[in-house]
């Protein structure tokens, strides 16, 4: 098979989907993705798994997501469209910004624990 989430650990994660807890019980101590996977692999899936925005979009709109959260987006997107290079911290948001711009090139940075995104 050349699904990536195609072993499973035990019935309710798989070797790329992950939660910290055993319960997975507290959104707030859950990851999405397995903490030894390969960054490149993280952002391969979202890529695949993701549904790209219909139309001309050039922010995420306020009050769909907290405050911080619809900020950090949005000053990566301002960013990426200026020719720089912007960054996001988790992988939601990194899913935010691919579904904006989704030829976007991404590449992790394991010193400064953040995605850096920018056009070619």
């Amino acid at each position: 098979m050349n699904n990536i989430n195609a072993t499973t650990n035990n019935f309710w994660r798989t070797n790329l989907k992950w939660r910290t807890t055993l319960t997975g019980m507290n959104q707030n101590v859950t990851r999405e993705y397995n903490h030894s996977i390969a960054h490149t692999r993280i952002i391969k899936d979202i890529r695949t798994t993701i549904t790209p925005y219909i139309g001309k979009r050039y922010y995420i709109p306020e009050g769909k997501y907290n405050e911080y959260f619809t900020a950090i987006v949005n000053d990566c997107l301002d960013t990426i469209r200026h020719g720089e290079r912007g960054f996001v911290y988790s992988t939601g948001q990194l899913r935010e910004v691919m579904m904006v711009i989704p030829d976007v090139n991404v590449r992790y940075d394991k010193e400064d624990d953040c995605y850096y995104c920018k056009l070619i």
